[in-house]
């Protein structure tokens, strides 16, 4: 039994059950007018009591009293009005409790649409009725409904507590694809459960929007590796705008970063559409800026080491500021970067195939023998010297045939 204090000492409180015994016999015999004037009590078990009264007995103008206490900040109590509305049933019950599902928390929400539910009420294609299918939880039924369902799944996005709601919701908006909603679903990759930012990433990379790009780029950092796996398959799905932000998020200071922005790139490269525009990008970042950035970016894809690097490292070979770093990293690569280089000694341009050469000298490997007895008639002299020079080299390692280097001086 509970206390409170009380002068001359604790003082005994009836048990729970004795007070809610007391308020049932204060409600069940009073008349109709009794009744209504019960709704205003100041107890809270009172006005519970009172509206269950009132919903088995009905009565004139019993849904307009009750309507008020739909409000009423005891959960217990707008849960015995939302059962008494739809005991009594009828058009008037069905108005109110339609208007009820536009207000209050969720959970209150949710129990009003499951009393429109027993009442029979159907839903229509509106927003009025998308509400009503979130709290039901007929979420397939939403994306019929198309951009008329967004506002309440944008709702339920931002205010509810509930992260399964909220994670549902991401997924319809996805299936939806409404622009309009866009933004709301960029804020929701900063919910505070990754269930919910997994989500909102996916309905990202359905919806394929370039503003979308960034944020699911910073989202690749997330602590989470389920989402960062989902903001991976978005960014794909993105495709080709999303080309340009990852390439620029290879110079980012943050290692983690780079190596999954250089994943997503990797996957743009398993594709025959995507290559041409993949290869275009990084030579593009390998050429432009100043010499310090490209130096460094050549350097990175070095350290990436992925086969898509290659291509475009040895076109920055002809570029005199970031011919060194580019070498560096193609050695780097070694054994994968080996054929791509064999076919650069017949580059068009003299640069890239005497850095080839060069390049193929410290990697050091016996397939690139014959390409390079091959190169050493090239018209130019600087592509036969490196050749020379990396025939001798790859004998004295003692990888190549005995005897190169007396062919190499013929």
């Amino acid at each position: 039994m509970r206390t409170a204090e009380g002068v001359g000492g604790p003082v005994p409180r009836e048990p729970e059950e004795a007070v809610a015994k007391a308020a049932e016999e204060r409600t069940a015999y009073r008349s109709l007018e009794e009744l209504l004037q019960a709704l205003g009590d100041e107890s809270d078990r009172v006005r519970k009591e009172a509206a269950k009264e009132l919903g088995k007995r009905g009565g004139p103008g019993v849904e307009r009293a009750l309507e008020p206490l739909l409000d009423d900040y005891n959960p217990e109590v707008r849960r015995a009005v939302v059962n008494a509305l739809r005991d009594i049933g009828g058009t008037a019950a069905v108005r109110i409790l339609k208007d009820a599902l536009k207000k209050g928390d969720w959970e209150h929400r949710g129990n009003v649409a499951v009393a429109l539910r027993e009442l029979g009420w159907r839903a229509e294609q509106n927003e009025e009725g998308a509400l009503y299918c979130i709290l039901t939880g007929e979420w397939e039924e939403l994306a019929a409904m198309g951009s008329r369902a967004s506002r309440p799944l944008i709702s339920v996005l931002q205010s509810c507590c509930d992260e399964n709601m909220r994670e549902r919701a991401a997924q319809a908006l996805g299936r939806i694809a409404d622009p309009a909603t866009l933004d709301a679903v960029i804020e929701a990759l900063k919910d505070i459960h990754p269930r919910v930012r997994k989500s909102a990433a996916r309905a990202l990379g359905e919806m394929g929007r370039r503003k979308a790009v960034e944020p699911l780029i910073s989202t690749l950092e997330d602590t989470d590796e389920q989402v960062r796996r989902e903001a991976v398959e978005a960014l794909v799905r993105t495709g080709p705008v999303a080309m340009q932000p990852l390439v620029a998020a290879l110079k980012e200071e943050r290692p983690a970063l780079r190596v999954r922005a250089a994943e997503v790139i990797g996957r743009f490269y398993q594709s025959r559409e995507m290559e041409p525009l993949v290869n275009a990008f990084l030579v593009s970042l390998l050429k432009e800026g100043d010499v310090w950035s490209r130096a460094r970016t050549a350097t990175i894809l070095g350290e990436i080491g992925e086969p898509w690097v290659i291509g475009p490292l040895i076109e920055a070979l002809y570029f005199f500021n970031v011919r060194e770093a580019a070498h560096k990293a193609l050695v780097r690569i070694g054994e994968p970067a080996v054929p791509p280089l064999i076919s650069a000694l017949h580059h068009r341009h003299i640069a890239v195939r005497r850095a080839a050469a060069d390049v193929l000298r410290e990697i050091g490997d016996e397939r690139a023998v014959n390409p390079l007895l091959s190169a050493l008639k090239d018209r130019d002299w600087e592509v036969r010297e490196a050749a020379r020079a990396a025939l001798a080299a790859i004998e004295r390692r003692g990888k190549g045939k005995e005897g190169i280097t007396d062919q190499a001086i013929l």
